[in-house]
């Protein structure tokens, strides 16, 4: 963590906001109970009946633990990327990652009866832009083992496919992996963006 973004205010930017909504909403789960969070979790064999589900289940968590490393990720990642992408492209790609993770799930656990929530989806979306905007930084896998950025979204697509081949498995690894090539794909398109624009830039200087 560079601390002098916090002299220069770019540590701070939406994915705040976006944190404490998932502390505030967590908090009425504690508070309301199952009946709460049930009506806005994503229930693959119903969730054509409750298509809000594909957003607000991103905003729900099964426990402290859950949300606790939710939270982490993105007080980690999201202000790296939001100083890189802005706020309205880290945004679309935030919301964009919650829903292509619980699409994922949604296809490929068509008929479960099981809810499924949590933010993953997003966070992995953060990881996987940063995979291709950032390659070469160092992250920490299981918090021990470093890896630089691209390696470790290789380790995460490898270890989140093995995790689909187990059904008794509570993880959202559809979830996860939707997410993670939405970011990817998502930064790819940035990248050439960006870097079109300035190819015309400097064309026509």
């Amino acid at each position: 963590m560079n601390f002098e973004r916090f002299k220069n205010n770019e540590f701070f930017g939406v994915w705040i906001y976006i944190l404490a909504i998932n502390v505030g909403i967590f908090v009425l789960q504690v508070v309301l109970g199952n009946g709460f969070t049930l009506a806005f979790a994503l229930t693959p064999a119903t969730a054509l009946t409750m298509p809000w589900t594909f957003v607000t289940a991103a905003f729900l968590h099964g426990g402290i633990s859950h949300i606790f490393f939710n939270m982490f990720s993105l007080f980690i990642f999201a202000p790296i990327l939001e100083s890189k992408f802005g706020s309205k492209r880290f945004l679309i790609l935030y919301f964009a990652g919650a829903i292509a993770g619980n699409l994922g799930m949604f296809f490929m656990l068509s008929g479960s009866a099981v809810p499924g929530l949590g933010a993953s989806g997003a966070i992995f979306a953060v990881l996987g832009a940063l995979a291709v905007l950032e390659p070469n930084m160092v992250v920490f896998i299981s918090f021990f083992i470093p890896l630089p950025m691209w390696m470790a979204a290789i380790a995460w697509t490898i270890l989140e496919v093995i995790g689909t081949f187990d059904p008794s498995s509570p993880i959202g690894h559809w979830a996860h992996l939707g997410g993670l090539f939405l970011g990817i794909a998502y930064a790819v398109y940035m990248k050439k963006k960006i870097k079109d624009l300035h190819h015309i830039i400097f064309k026509y200087l």
